[in-house]
């Protein structure tokens, strides 16, 4: 055995592309990268993006509250009901903004919607709840029924 025949020879007619293996690889990959990039542009439109508004939910003896801010919302674009314990915001966002100077013109467009549920984990009083909005924050106070708030009894403590 020579000493030669252990050494791969390289052809100077092979270029790295022209091997078999690279060839497959490397017009797949470009595909699939190029596809990605650009699938989103192909695709048909989608509905109105949808937002989720932060809410805080405080318990007290007497009631639950719940604050949802929904800043460019009107009063009117606004739904709250309760039913079985479970307290539902739905709203919808249209707004549009047009601003018209000499040789530009700007229009801005915000759409959405947006539902939440809050499961409230005590009895409350349906007659007695009440919603408010008010720059942007919609307040809604569940009250409790008396059965349900919790009842403070001092225990008298007796020494033996």
């Amino acid at each position: 055995m020579r000493f030669h025949s252990l050494i791969p020879r390289r052809s100077l007619a092979c270029a790295p592309l022209a091997q078999p293996g690279l060839r497959a690889f490397w017009p797949a990959e470009f595909d699939r990268l190029f596809d990605e990039a650009y699938s989103r542009f192909a695709e048909p439109p989608q509905e109105a993006p949808s937002f989720a508004p932060r809410v805080d939910v405080d318990e007290s003896d007497e009631a639950f509250t719940v604050r949802a801010d929904l800043p460019g919302l009107e009063e009117k674009d606004i739904q709250v009901s309760l039913e079985e314990g479970v307290l539902t915001i739905h709203g919808k966002l249209e707004s549009e903004k047009d601003e018209d100077r000499p040789g530009v013109r700007w229009v801005e467009r915000a759409r959405g919607s947006f539902r939440r549920a809050i499961q409230l984990p005590a009895e409350i009083d349906v007659a007695k709840v009440t919603a408010s909005y008010r720059q942007g924050v919609l307040t809604v106070t569940l009250p409790k029924l008396p059965e349900a708030k919790p009842e403070v009894r001092t225990i008298p403590i007796t020494t033996s």
